[in-house]
């Protein structure tokens, strides 16, 4: 299964996003800006919820705080917005039938990669940041381990005559209840990797997970696997902020991913 009802599931958090809003790679995508650092770059690619998400602009606003790094949110479709508050009447099923399964049907994979890899490409040349790493989030998980395989098994640049990019485009991928994700896309991954990985999850399956955990290491990739216990898909992005274990589990999946940043952008050096 690649998404679910449980996909658009959840809850808006409490807080007002204090981030501004920017073009990227050369002007084709509105991108969420949060933070000013120009050594260290996050780039955050949504659940089907999109760049508009309160929720993952305050993500933003929270990992550039702690993690002293830019972040940068884009809207990867193209003004396409999934809004649960327009539809009240609609239980989690119906939403998920009648909106859901149509978004995702006009938002593949095949068709969003290529912007996927022109604004990572942009926050290393047209930026010029050093390093740079990526966090996805349900939808968000297939791209960053995409943005983590190796260059040959990447995309073609766009830009033919542009001056390559020394080393890998992105120097660490973390992901959180990844969805559309395939073990061709495990196999690639050559930077660290951090799977944030709730209990409860019909989407990142119990075979997707120890396939992860065998293949990544074997592959001789570090990894940060961090088990939720009692925890659904979806909650680390959308999660009850007054249920406790909710609460928990973001409280743990964030500092995890806060150090994750700093360690592998070398903000601890």
């Amino acid at each position: 299964m690649s998404f679910g009802p449980c996909c658009v599931k959840g809850f808006k958090w409490e807080g007002k996003p204090e981030g501004r809003i920017a073009k990227i790679a050369g002007g084709r995508y509105d991108t969420y800006v949060a933070g000013n650092n120009t050594k260290a770059a996050v780039l955050i690619i949504a659940d089907v919820f999109g760049w508009s998400n309160p929720n993952v602009r305050l993500m933003a606003d929270h990992f550039a705080r702690e993690a002293d790094v830019t972040v940068f949110v884009p809207d990867f479709f193209d003004g396409d917005e999934l809004r649960r508050d327009d539809y009240p009447e609609l239980t989690t099923e119906e939403f998920f039938a009648q909106h859901l399964i149509p978004f995702v049907t006009r938002q593949t994979r095949e068709l969003r990669e290529p912007a996927v890899f022109a604004v990572a490409r942009a926050l290393r040349r047209e930026l010029n940041f050093p390093k740079v790493a990526a966090m996805g989030y349900c939808y968000g998980g297939w791209a960053v381990m995409r943005l983590g395989a190796k260059p040959e098994n990447q995309p073609a640049d766009e830009d033919k005559d542009a001056k390559p990019i020394e080393g890998p485009l992105v120097h660490a991928i973390s992901t959180a209840h990844p969805s559309w994700l395939t073990e061709k896309d495990i196999d690639e991954v050559v930077v660290p990797l951090q799977v944030l990985a709730p209990e409860n999850d019909a989407i990142y399956t119990p075979e997707l997970k120890k396939y992860t955990i065998e293949t990544v290491p074997k592959n001789g990739v570090a990894l940060d696997y961090l088990h939720f216990p009692g925890i659904e898909h979806g909650v680390l992005m959308r999660g009850d902020q007054t249920k406790t274990s909710d609460r928990l589990a973001l409280v743990r999946s964030n500092a995890a991913a806060v150090t994750f940043f700093k360690t592998n952008l070398d903000q601890f050096n």
